[in-house]
């Protein structure tokens, strides 16, 4: 849900984000 900053510290949060860019 956050930007990729947030996907630092989570990473299945920054691949979700990716995805999301994608």
């Amino acid at each position: 849900m956050f930007p990729i900053p947030s996907g630092n510290l989570i990473p299945a949060g920054k691949v979700r984000c990716s995805n999301r860019l994608k």
